[in-house]
């Protein structure tokens, strides 16, 4: 750990240059000279020497205890003293009081060229430094050989990254430019397993190392950036979607639940004592200090759970108890909707945890040493310019762990988490987990879910509000309210059949609802629709009585009435959606949704569509989807997100489940759902279809482009129907994916790179995705990969020291395909890399002998997966590639952290 404290105390005199830099750029763009707020900044000279001198007297120490490291450090001595004094011209050159006429002298003081060459000096002195931090690191482990089999085999991994960089580190070292800024990631990639290894055994000089970073001055701290960078690193593409789709409610719905039980409307409302006891013990219980367990809301499916959570969690009077509560500390407030039918962030442990953290530390991220001290000092040493390290389990509860623990004595924090059953894992586990973060750090927790007896045995001790006990009043509401806003309704209202009035069939209505929330909105949106289209009295009852009161049942009445026609089209909506959520964690945008459904023939790309074409289409598209699903399909809206209304059109509407309930159904039924569509239907192969079409000046992608459009292709290929056809179709159409949407995933060299024909690109992309159909495809069409080398016979016998460096590349290109596995990889993910691994190895595009030494040395030291070496050991060894079992648990030795290169 002694290397990594040194070097944050350099970094800190390299943050001090850049802020000056920036500052410089700021102020001699401005046409009023220097902003009023800044103070004198030739006054921050003796600051920035005292930050120069201790760097070097870092780098000294340094080098009396690394020797080996002396011309290195030396070099990077003499650059501090170099930044030093341009750094110090620069200062000279800021006087007081100054106006345009100042700034213009400054601007001719120093020329855009020096800027830059400045700049670029501070940058190549953190390469240096980062550089250096690791040889030092790799020799502390080469010499001792850390009794740690975990730092052992990470640090390895991190010789093998400086290895692979080849010269790039020795030009480092040396002072020179990188060949290729993606070796810079691979130097942060060791960077970030040396932090990771060594933290282990020293966690208190981590924290200490993260802290000295800091420096006081006038400027700009660096460590609000840092922080800002960790925060943006927690988020993932989909954290909000749940809360957003969730639709507000009724209005005045829910308001019984924070009125006081003695007051009218109260009364009113809930004649029932126990009901007002529960509200009165919710109110109670946000305020009280004691906090003494959290609170349950419970209740029947699609009672309402939800939108009440999302009532507390945007209601101000909420949070004005919650502050009676947390006296005079600082109070923060976070909420978590699980949502089964979504990605895996937004129903796993992982996710869970992500957004807990982001939303806390993006109300004070001044905490974020407090929580993820190496990730601080990662961001600190490596610039936050760096790739982000995968979140692992691990580091987030350890992240969430720190901060309760440690800011107790600052702020209470107030937790909200919707919808437990809607987690994807153990949720004996997730119990604990709730247990453990109120106990431990004194949280105040309100919690909901159905009652499933893990949540029953768990929490019936707890103060709890059961849903369908409260919302009779809410729902009475709705009814009238609704069906009074009919016009054929409103018409039928004065007459009376058999006995039988509308105010009869709201009554009937409400008793039949027995407390659930949706099945009320879909039965009075089908008797809406039944009074506008044929208002006969006789046929809305008939169209009531025959509704079922469980939800199960009324989607299969719903389903029953539709034509052959309409269950088609249904049963296509329905696979396209189910298709897409088994396939990626993005949302399914509307403009590639309404493209897919009017598809016909998926080897013919159907045209991207026009700006400003999507708010013609969306009336159109909710009448189908209400005509063909009842409902169980409909958009939801994310207007905020975007900057104009005809953005959010384009851009910010998805295809969503109403509810899990009609989400399940349909799984439950699935034969009968695909029954319905027609034969042979492929809905990867019409999705790949529309991702693919090529862009015009006039149509532009419906959808994300660049690095996630074109992965997204190659995602939906792999999961096409596996025949000959669909593989020359699937061919054709990868074949016409705009490279600009792919990029050096793989990190080869820019010599290697430019050697590769647009064909060439896509099919290295193909094998760092896994998209073994593509693969095959190409290797049965007769044509090899352009610009690529297979190793030839007489190659493998070869030593790799006469390699040259295009068939070194060549080779990590194919073996890391099969041997760079992520640590959220599963089962599944798993499969898919063995069925590439074999549509290579028919092409003879593996080091054979090297490959099998590393899957070996893989099993041997006991590295996870192991079941999947084991697997690929056997397919490389000619004894037939076996796919594992889809529910196997996956075992072998965790090894440290990766990432996938994303920012």
């Amino acid at each position: 750990m002694d290397a990594l404290a040194i070097a944050a105390s350099v970094v800190a005199f390299v943050d001090f240059g850049s802020n000056i830099v920036s500052l410089y750029r700021e102020i001699s763009q401005t046409r009023d000279g220097l902003p009023s707020e800044l103070s004198d900044l030739s006054t921050q000279s003796p600051e920035l020497s005292r930050n120069a001198t201790s760097a070097r007297d870092k780098i000294a120490e340094l080098r009396a205890r690394y020797p080996h490291q002396a011309e290195s450090l030396d070099r990077l001595t003499s650059e501090c003293l170099l930044a030093e004094k341009e750094l110090q011209k620069l200062l000279g050159g800021f006087k007081p009081g100054w106006g345009a006429a100042g700034v213009g002298a400054l601007r001719a003081w120093w020329k855009h060229d020096e800027i830059s060459s400045l700049q670029g000096r501070l940058s190549n002195i953190r390469v240096q430094l980062n550089t250096s931090v690791l040889m030092c690191i790799m020799h502390d482990s080469t010499e001792t050989r850390n009794d740690l089999g975990r730092v052992i085999d990470g640090l390895d991994t991190v010789q093998g990254a400086i290895q692979a960089s080849g010269p790039n580190l020795s030009n480092a070292s040396r002072g020179q430019p990188l060949e290729n800024p993606s070796y810079a990631d691979k130097i942060a990639m060791g960077l970030w397993t040396a932090i990771s290894a060594t933290s282990r055994s020293a966690k208190q000089p981590l924290v200490q190392a993260a802290g000295s970073c800091s420096n006081e001055s006038a400027l700009p701290k660096s460590n609000h950036t840092v922080c800002r960078r960790i925060v943006k690193a927690l988020a993932f593409p989909d954290m909000m979607a749940r809360e957003n789709q969730i639709k507000e409610p009724f209005p005045t719905t829910f308001k019984w639940l924070l009125d006081d039980p003695s007051s009218s409307s109260a009364q009113q409302s809930s004649p029932v004592e126990p009901q007002a006891c529960q509200r009165q013990d919710f109110k109670a219980w946000l305020q009280s200090s004691d906090n003494e367990s959290p609170f349950w809301i419970t209740g029947k499916p699609a009672s309402g759970k939800t939108t009440v959570m999302k009532y507390i969690c945007t209601n101000p009077k909420v949070r004005a108890s919650l502050r009676l509560w947390a006296g005079d500390l600082d109070l923060l407030t976070c909420s978590v909707y699980f949502w089964n039918p979504g990605s895996s962030g937004q129903k796993s442990q992982a996710g869970l945890l992500r957004t807990i953290l982001h939303q806390l530390l993006d109300q004070r991220p001044e905490f974020c040493p407090l929580a993820a001290p190496e990730r601080y000092l990662y961001f600190q040493l490596a610039g936050t310019d760096a790739p982000n390290p995968d979140w692992t389990v691990e580091e987030l509860r350890e992240a969430l762990n720190n901060l309760g623990s440690q800011i107790h004595d600052t702020a209470h924090l107030a937790i909200f988490i919707d919808g437990l059953d809607e987690y994807d894992g153990d949720l004996a586990e997730l119990v604990g987990f709730v247990k453990e973060l109120h106990q431990n750090h004194e949280v105040k927790l309100c919690i909901s879910s159905r009652p499933w007896n893990t949540f029953k045995d768990a929490f019936k001790a707890y103060p709890s509000l059961r849903m369908e006990q409260h919302t009779r009043p809410d729902i009475e509401k709705y009814v009238r309210e609704r069906m009074a806003g009919s016009d054929g309704l409103r018409e039928l209202r004065k007459l009376e059949v058999r006995n039988r009035s509308v105010a009869d069939l709201e009554s009937q209505l409400i008793e039949k609802a027995d407390g659930v929330f949706l099945w009320v909105v879909l039965v009075v949106e089908q008797l809406l629709i039944a009074a506008r289209d044929d208002p006969d009295l006789d046929k809305v009852w008939e169209l009531f009585e025959g509704l079922p009161p469980d939800l199960g049942d009324l989607y299969a009445s719903m389903r029953r009435r539709l034509s052959p026609s309409l269950l088609e089209t249904a049963s296509r909506m329905y696979q396209l959606v189910f298709r897409w959520k088994d396939t990626t964690d993005a949302t399914f945008n509307v403009g590639i949704f309404w493209m897919a459904i009017t598809c016909s023939n998926p080897a013919k790309s159907p045209e991207l569509l026009k700006r400003g074409e999507m708010a013609g289409i969306m009336p159109v598209l909710e009448r189908r989807l209400a005509g063909c699903t009842g409902g169980m399909l409909q958009i939801n809206r994310i207007l905020s997100d975007w900057k104009t209304r005809e953005e959010a059109e384009q851009y910010g509407n998805y295809v969503e489940f109403i509810h899990r309930t009609a989400y399940d159904w349909l799984r439950g039924m699935w034969s009968t759902v695909v029954g319905d569509g027609p034969l042979d239907y492929d809905p990867s192969l019409v999705i790949l279809s529309c991702l693919t079409s090529p862009p015009t000046p006039q149509r532009l992608s419906a959808v994300v482009s660049g690095y996630r459009r074109g992965q997204q292709s190659f995602d939906f290929a792999r999961t096409c129907n596996d025949s000959p056809e669909t593989r020359r179709v699937l061919l054709c159409l990868i074949d016409q994916l705009d490279v600009s949407t792919l990029g050096n995933h793989l990190a080869i060299s820019e010599s290697v790179w430019d050697g590769l024909t647009e064909a060439g690109i896509r099919s290295v992309s193909a094998m760092h995705f896994f998209c073994f159909p593509y693969l095959q495809a190409r290797f049965e069409s007769g044509s090899q990969i352009e610009g690529a080398e297979a190793p030839s016979k007489l190659l493998q016998f070869v030593p790799e020291i006469f390699w040259s460096k295009r068939k070194r590349e060549w080779w990590r290109v194919a073996a890391d395909c099969v041997t760079l596995i992520p640590p959220d990889d599963d089962p599944t993910c798993l499969n898919m890399r063995l069925r590439t691994a074999e549509v290579l190895l028919q092409a003879r595009f593996f080091h054979m002998r090297l490959l099998i030494r590393e899957v070996e040395d893989r099993i041997r030291r006991n590295w996870w997966p192991l079941d999947y070496w084991t697997a690929l050991l056997a397919g490389l060894q000619g004894r037939g590639f076996t796919q594992l079992p889809r529910d196997i648990k996956l075992t072998g030795m965790p090894i440290l952290p990766r990432w996938t290169g994303r920012r």
